[in-house]
C-alpha cells in the first residue's frame, strides 16, 4: 500500500493542494508517487482525475496502482479518470502523430484546451479534479521552447482553485534548473526525488526531499523510500543505518 508514503508527504487528504510540483533527478523514478496519487484522489467518489502521460504510458500506472490496491482501469471506465497518451499517439503514427507534425504553439495551446474541458467535464459531476501531466520536461524534448512550456505551465497553474488541483512532474530536473525554479515559488507542496548520494542500498531506492510553503514560511523534511512490489516503504534518515 502506499499510505505510509502519502501520509509522511502530506499528500493523504481528498483534495490535494492547489499545485504540486514534483522534481525527479537523474537516475531517480517518482512515477510510484505518481501512481500513489491517482490511487489516493480516485479512492474518493467525488474524486476525479485527468492524467497526461509524457513519461509513461497509462498502463505502465494501471499495474502499479493495482499493485498497491487500486483500480485505475474501473475508474476510468466510469469516467472519473480521463487519460491522455501523447506517448501511444506517437508511438502508432510516428511523425504525422499531431504531437510531432503540428506546429508547437498549436499543440501547446491544444493540450491545454484539452486538458481544461477534461476538466470541466469531470466538474459536472465530481466535487474535485486533481490535473497530473507525469513529464512536463517531455515537451521540452519534442521541441517546444523552454519558455513557451514555462508559460504552458503558469496558464494551467492558474486553473488551480478550490475544486481543482494541479500536479506537475518533471523529469531530469537538475538539468532543468533555470526551468524548475521559475516554479517552485508557486508550489504549495514540492517535493525532489532523488538518488543517495552515498550510494545504492538494498533497503532503500532514494530519498524525497519535501518543501512545504505555510503562512510565508517553508518547512522541509528528508524521506527515505523503499519501492516494493505491493507497498512503499519508508524511513527516516539514520533509522536503518543509511545516511540522506
Amino acid at each position: 500500500m502506499s499510505t505510509s508514503v502519502l501520509l509522511a508527504c502530506e499528500l493523504n487528504e481528498q483534495k490535494l493542494p492547489p499545485f504540486v510540483l514534483i522534481q525527479e533527478n537523474s537516475g531517480a523514478d517518482a512515477s510510484f508517487l505518481v501512481a500513489s496519487l491517482i490511487g489516493n484522489c480516485l479512492k474518493y467518489q467525488q474524486n476525479g482525475v485527468v492524467l497526461v502521460c509524457l513519461h509513461h504510458i497509462s498502463q505502465h500506472y494501471t499495474s502499479a496502482a493495482a499493485r498497491l490496491g487500486f483500480n485505475i482501469s474501473v475508474a476510468r471506465d466510469k469516467g472519473r479518470c480521463v487519460i491522455a497518451e501523447p506517448l501511444t499517439d506517437i508511438g502508432q503514427n510516428f511523425l504525422t502523430s499531431t504531437f510531432l507534425s503540428e506546429p508547437k504553439a498549436e499543440l501547446l495551446e491544444s493540450l491545454l484546451l484539452s486538458i481544461k474541458a477534461d476538466a470541466e467535464q469531470q466538474l459536472n459531476d465530481k466535487g474535485n479534479v486533481t490535473i497530473i501531466i507525469d513529464s512536463i520536461s517531455t515537451l521540452v524534448d519534442l521541441g517546444c521552447s523552454k519558455e513557451s512550456v514555462l508559460q504552458f505551465c503558469h496558464r494551467l497553474i492558474n486553473l488551480a482553485n478550490d475544486r481543482i488541483s494541479i500536479v506537475l512532474k518533471i523529469n531530469t530536473s537538475n538539468l532543468y534548473e533555470d526551468f524548475v525554479s521559475s516554479l517552485e515559488d508557486y508550489a504549495n507542496s514540492d517535493y525532489l526525488i532523488t538518488k543517495m548520494k552515498s550510494g545504492e542500498f538494498h533497503e532503500v531506492d532514494g530519498k524525497i526531499i519535501y518543501k512545504k510553503r505555510s503562512d510565508f514560511r517553508h518547512i522541509s523534511k528528508t524521506i527515505l523510500y523503499k519501492v516494493g512490489d505491493k507497498n512503499i516503504k519508508i524511513f527516516q534518515p539514520g533509522e536503518i543505518g543509511v545516511r540522506a
